[in-house]
């Protein structure tokens, strides 16, 4: 019976095999641009070839593991549908009329994404031949009955498949360690192109912030410390009357947020006007800081005041102020 899904040396034979020919491609490619260089050309052109292969070798280690999964899980969908597949009924001979028996299937079209089995029949009285799919169209013949010759065409692509794989097998011998990373080999790359990445971000990183508006603007942000803020907040809350301000006890996690309590000395302020006449205060005080009054807003209860104010510390988030702020 034939068997799609092979051993994973298979399939490994199968990728290594390209990638050896790619990088065959990319030496006789670079071969011919050096044939008329000059000797100090050509060791750059050399190095420029060594480069090539090395990323090349890399990332088709790097995609080997994926790419075989793939061609494995196709397999064994083609040998699923190949095995489960039920032949059509009621096939009879055209001469004879008599029931004809299967002596053959496979898949026809293993490119389709609708994959369809080919069953051929074979009348024991006359040997009149015929081949029909699992939904019971006929298989049109290239000529006017389905020949031997067209019977055995699955063979002959064995056999050719057989003369290339003697070519393919020398290949493999003769280049499998020159272009095909080893494990050690290959996951030292995958460490290196990480580190690569990871210096390019971080070459790149002060750059980017060095034009962006919003990073200058963040950065010259006041970073003000709990203490500083309350010295600051005492002073301008006292001159419009907000009097005994305390902070209770903060909640730290990626920010600092402090519950505030204030208690308005001015009797004659009514409850819309004290609570609006603070919230403008703080929004002002706050605006340039790293500080900023969370959006539940302020209470008011018999005089008292209370709200809280969230600190900022990373980049992103005095970033994220900055722009808020625009919008």
């Amino acid at each position: 019976m034939i068997k799609y899904l092979k051993e994973e040396g298979y399939y490994s034979d199968l990728y290594d095999l390209s990638t050896i020919k790619e990088c065959l491609r990319i030496r006789e490619f670079w071969d011919m641009r050096m044939k008329d260089l000059k000797d100090g050309e050509i060791r750059m052109g050399r190095w420029g070839l060594d480069l090539q292969l090395y990323f090349v070798k890399g990332e088709r280690y790097k995609g080997k593991r994926l790419a075989l999964q793939g061609r494995m899980e196709a397999d064994r969908k083609r040998d699923e549908k190949l095995n489960r597949t039920e032949e059509p009924k009621g096939i009879r001979c055209m001469k004879c009329k008599e029931a004809m028996k299967v002596i053959f299937k496979d898949l026809f079209d293993l490119s389709c994404d609708s994959l369809r089995v080919l069953f051929f029949f074979e009348c024991s009285e006359c040997g009149k031949r015929k081949g029909v799919f699992d939904d019971g169209q006929e298989f049109v013949s290239k000529g006017s009955k389905l020949s031997q010759a067209e019977m055995d065409e699955w063979d002959k692509e064995d056999v050719e498949r057989l003369n290339r794989d003697k070519g393919d097998q020398r290949l493999l011998e003769q280049y499998r360690a020159e272009f095909c990373l080893s494990e050690a080999e290959g996951e030292e790359y995958i460490l290196s192109s990480i580190r690569i990445k990871e210096l390019s971000n971080f070459m790149k990183e002060p750059e980017e912030k060095r034009f962006d508006p919003d990073y200058e603007k963040a950065m010259k942000l006041k970073r003000l410390t709990i203490v500083e803020l309350e010295k600051l907040l005492i002073g301008v809350l006292e001159k419009d009357k907000y009097i005994k301000m305390t902070f209770d006890k903060p909640m730290i996690d990626r920010h600092v947020i402090v519950p505030l309590t204030v208690q308005d000395g001015d009797t004659a302020r009514k409850k819309y006007d004290s609570v609006r006449v603070l919230q403008r205060i703080l929004k002002k005080v706050l605006d340039g800081t790293n500080w900023r009054l969370m959006s539940e807003g302020i209470s008011y209860r018999l005089g008292y005041l209370s709200c809280r104010l969230k600190g900022f510390e990373q980049e992103a988030d005095l970033i994220q102020i900055v722009k808020s702020r625009k919008s």
